[in-house]
């Protein structure tokens, strides 16, 4: 039986980590050779859209185009997203968590990009990943009630406390006990957790429901890989794809940028020639998956 295989794209702006004022989107409007690469090995990638993504002209087109090989599924970043509310003072440069804002205001935001977006796609929207990975239940109880099936907001393994968003706030979520497998994580939401691994000789020789493993975890040190590529990382993605099929795993799910996907538009790829190990590599990946039991599938098609 095949593995389910989900390539995820975060679809924003560029540059994000630099915490712009000024945010343009122009890396949404070169995403015609990444899905072309995804097309010659049948990968159908999942678009998890933003607001200045949703809104450039140029990528509504590619995804026009292209709509019969993609999915299109909702990725909101707070600081900047409709309705506008001043959470920080200046929340452009602190890009307060979505769970930190007011449950009215995090509301009216889903409401408005879940309305823009089937709108401007004329599709219908059942996957959500959070910006910056925020989620807790009253995130979910609001996407459950605009129908969000499927989140994937959640990366085992890793820690983001200690990355601030409000100044005043508790930080970001905090993985390091979650599983791998999926899960309903609220109601009928199923949970695709990004599929990542992690690198200790003691650690992976515990089971991931051990008592043991957990204590292991906030103790001591460790590196965790997650499925998602750098300009050069292919030994490390085979890695994370042979552990969680050695261990059984429900799915894959390979997340990246769409900034990270161009030169010029994320600290990744910083000129052309990066450009073009990164692309050598992921067609060396893809074709790499093809030798193995996995399908790749939107998650429209994987709720089917």
């Amino acid at each position: 039986m095949s593995v389910p295989f989900f390539l995820t794209i975060d679809t924003e702006g560029d540059n994000i980590w630099d915490r712009p004022n000024i945010i343009k989107s122009t890396n949404v409007e070169k995403l015609y050779k990444f899905q072309e690469l995804c097309n010659k090995y049948n990968i159908k990638p999942i678009y998890l859209t933003n607001y200045e993504a949703s809104i450039n002209k140029e990528f509504q087109r590619f995804a026009e185009i292209n709509r019969r090989n993609l999915e299109i599924g909702l990725h909101l970043h707070a600081w900047n997203s409709p309705h506008s509310y001043n959470l920080t003072g200046n929340d452009y440069k602190y890009q307060p968590y979505l769970h930190e804002y007011p449950n009215e205001i995090i509301k009216n935001k889903i409401d408005y990009m879940m309305k823009n977006l089937e709108n401007t796609f004329q599709t219908n929207i059942i996957s959500h990943r959070g910006g910056r990975y925020s989620i807790d239940n009253s995130i979910l109880k609001i996407l459950h009630d605009y129908g969000i099936k499927i989140d994937c907001s959640v990366v085992p393994g890793y820690d983001w406390t200690s990355s601030l968003g409000n100044p005043q706030g508790n930080g970001g979520p905090d993985f390091r006990l979650s599983t791998r497998n999926k899960y309903y994580i609220y109601k009928d939401i199923l949970e695709i957790p990004v599929s990542t691994f992690t690198v200790s000789k003691y650690l992976n020789k515990i089971s991931e429901k051990n008592l043991a493993r957990r204590v292991f975890s906030k103790l001591f040190s460790y590196k965790n890989l997650m499925l998602r590529s750098k300009v050069n990382n292919l030994d490390e993605l085979k890695k994370v794809v042979e552990w969680n099929l050695l261990n059984q795993c429900t799915h894959l799910d390979y997340i990246i940028h769409s900034s990270e996907l161009t030169h010029g538009t994320s600290h990744l790829l910083k000129n052309e020639e990066d450009e073009k190990i990164f692309y050598d590599n992921l067609e060396i990946f893809f074709m790499y998956l093809s030798n193995k039991k996995i399908e790749s599938m939107t998650f429209k098609e994987y709720i089917s």
